[in-house]
């Protein structure tokens, strides 16, 4: 933590912390402020706001729905291919080679462009990350706030 403000009155009943972290707002200890943080007990609901916050709700969202997700994908495509071919093997055959070139594709993408690999042939510079949340908020700072407000 590089800073707390002292608390702010919003109005009706509002109340605003801000709290600035060094580092990278999406780093793993930057995502274990934010676990402690959520963890204080507080005596009426509060947010947390900020780009690592959002972060952490977004990959939480996505952890959540994937499994579902790919089940749908799954199923949807054995039954389209079955239907089309009126074979069993073909369908399956056809689910597990698309799920090896996708994840042969995406391992390829990590290990040349997130880690830094061939940067000097291809001439990038890598960034360290798949991927950086957009916030409207302040890019180091996270709040405490009442649901009824806006965190940022």
């Amino acid at each position: 933590m590089t800073g707390i403000q002292p608390p702010r009155y919003l109005g009706s009943d509002t109340w605003e912390i801000r709290l600035g972290a060094a580092g990278d707002p999406i780093s793993t200890p930057a995502q274990r402020t934010i676990a402690r943080i959520r963890a204080i007990p507080a005596p009426a609901p509060a947010l947390v706001g900020g780009t690592t916050a959002s972060f952490v709700d977004q990959q939480a969202s996505i952890t959540s729905a994937l499994p579902l997700a790919l089940s749908v994908l799954a199923v949807v495509t054995l039954a389209i291919l079955w239907l089309m071919t009126g074979l069993v093997v073909l369908p399956a055959k056809a689910l597990l080679m698309n799920a090896l070139t996708a994840a042969t594709a995406t391992g390829l993408l990590v290990f040349v462009f997130q880690d830094g690999r061939l940067e000097t042939v291809l001439g990038y510079t890598p960034q360290g990350g798949s991927s950086r949340p957009t916030s409207s908020c302040s890019p180091r700072s996270c709040s405490r706030c009442r649901p009824t407000t806006a965190c940022c």
